[in-house]
């Protein structure tokens, strides 16, 4: 005889109780072996008491789709120290997790450095509704805060970004301009792009798009999607410039067709 067992899946979504309140990025500018003293404050908007955890992990992110822990060469997560790695707060409740950042002394440190601090529930995830033999599957919101340390010497550099690809892509309701840019410098920065298409005849400006601003840590990469549907069809000699913060600008040349199809 054979016999079969079937599980009730249930998803069902965890709202979040606990909301990190003083942003998701934090840049602290020091030098080799110096001190730096910093917090992320927690609040709870739910109706009850609730519990987070916080901890430390690596991170990167590349165009090719992975952003996922990784150990980096530029991390900084050893050295942080949190002074709390799991805290309770009452409803309406704010709390600061205090974190503390060593530098070491080491000459070879220039540029910027960076991991995250991961906070997410740390109370017991059970589904009210579910039942006996029934299998719950929970989703959960995590925030992940970007600890940034900016260590300027008389040979910081200044920004360096790479073109690595760009090319037109076209789905059923849209067509992009896809240009893929990485970071080759040491600092952190953002870029934004701004994209001016020139008559290939005539040399006449025909349109200017821009996108969106991007960070950027060394040695990782991101792509800028811009919305090309409203470029008339042609030829077009194209001009990509990368803004960067710090008023520094790249730039791209490239040859586009746009069809109508």
């Amino acid at each position: 005889m054979r016999v079969v067992i079937l599980f009730l899946v249930l998803a069902f979504h965890l709202p979040a109780k606990i909301i990190v309140v003083n942003g998701l990025t934090q840049h602290l500018t020091t030098v080799m072996g110096g001190v730096q003293k910093g917090k992320i404050v927690l609040k709870n908007i739910g109706n009850e008491a609730a519990s987070a955890r916080i901890f430390l992990e690596d991170y990167a992110y590349y165009v090719e789709g992975d952003s996922s822990p990784a150990t980096s060469q530029r991390s900084n997560k050893s050295w942080i120290r949190l002074k709390d790695n799991l805290v309770t707060l009452q409803p309406d409740e704010e709390k600061a997790v205090e974190f503390e950042i060593t530098v070491p002394r080491d000459k070879r440190l220039n540029g910027s450095y960076w991991s995250v601090a991961m906070v997410e529930p740390a109370d017991d995830l059970v589904n009210p509704e579910a039942k006996a033999g029934e299998v719950s599957i929970r989703t959960v919101v995590r925030y992940a805060i970007q600890l940034i340390s900016h260590i300027k010497t008389k040979t910081t550099t200044k920004s360096e970004l790479s073109f690595l690809n760009a090319e037109v892509k076209k789905t059923a309701n849209r067509k992009d301009l896809i240009i893929d840019v990485k970071n080759t410098g040491l600092i952190f920065h953002k870029a934004k792009l701004v994209v001016e298409f020139y008559d290939a005849n005539t040399g006449e400006e025909k349109q200017v798009i821009t996108s969106r601003s991007l960070s950027l840590l060394p040695t990782l990469s991101k792509t800028y999607r811009l919305d090309i549907g409203q470029v008339p069809k042609g030829d077009y000699k194209v001009v990509v410039l990368a803004n960067c913060e710090n008023e520094e600008i790249f730039g791209l040349n490239m040859d586009i067709s746009i069809t109508s199809d």
